[in-house]
């Protein structure tokens, strides 16, 4: 049209889908008096896309913290009360907070020596958060095994605030073990793990490192 200026909007195919791509997407040209509109559009979709997070709380609407994590989608956080939560958990490649609200003094997951207390190892993000927790009684119980307290493979997660106590590992790692990974661990206070090393019933261990092992193609950020 002569004299018209044309300015970008959104494709009306993307309206159900992520508002974030939407802005980033396929464009169309509209007249100039339409602008005001779609830029409208355009903040109502960013907000909309930071405003979708759901809070899922653990007992209040879940009673176990895995239980909200299966229930999660990506974005998502699982707010924890103050408790003793008697499980072992595994983010499920999601990305997600699993964050508690008064901290890890008063926030327990116990592992129950079954396995490691937290499993991050299906590709998650630095998006996939575990803050505000004390993780205990993690047991990586077979000779190949590291990371009682939580492990890390093939992932690159968010580690913060936590206290790691009193876990064990036949390889290496009772605390933390990343491997394959570069994972941000900041602020954690990290004592009383164990590796059982050459003392090991079933024979020697290959890496070691009762704290924190790094095995593989693996970068630590503190």
């Amino acid at each position: 049209m002569p004299g018209t200026e044309l300015h970008p909007t959104i494709h009306p195919q993307l309206v159900d889908r992520d508002p974030i791509l939407r802005v980033r997407s396929v464009f169309m040209f509209v007249p100039m008096k339409s602008c005001s509109i779609f830029v409208a559009v355009l903040v109502f979709g960013f907000c909309a896309a930071v405003g979708n997070a759901a809070v899922l709380r653990v007992p209040a609407d879940f009673a176990t913290i895995q239980g909200a994590i299966i229930a999660a989608a990506h974005g998502d956080i699982v707010q924890v009360a103050a408790g003793t939560y008697v499980e072992n958990i595994d983010f499920l490649g999601k990305a997600i907070q699993v964050r508690s609200e008064q901290g890890p003094e008063v926030t327990i997951i116990d592992g129950n020596r079954s396995g490691p207390v937290v499993k991050l190892t299906s590709a998650e993000s630095r998006l996939s958060v575990l803050n505000g927790f004390t993780i205990q009684n993690g047991f990586a119980f077979e000779l190949s095994q590291r990371g009682g307290g939580i492990r890390i493979e093939n992932s690159s997660p968010t580690i913060t605030g936590n206290v790691i106590d009193s876990n064990w590992a036949f390889n290496g790692g009772a605390g933390i073990s990343s491997t394959f990974g570069s994972p941000l661990i900041q602020g954690n206070t990290i004592t009383n793990n164990s590796s059982y090393g050459a003392g090991s019933p079933y024979g020697p261990a290959t890496v070691g490192g009762g704290g924190v092992s790094i095995v593989g193609a693996s970068s630590l950020s503190c």
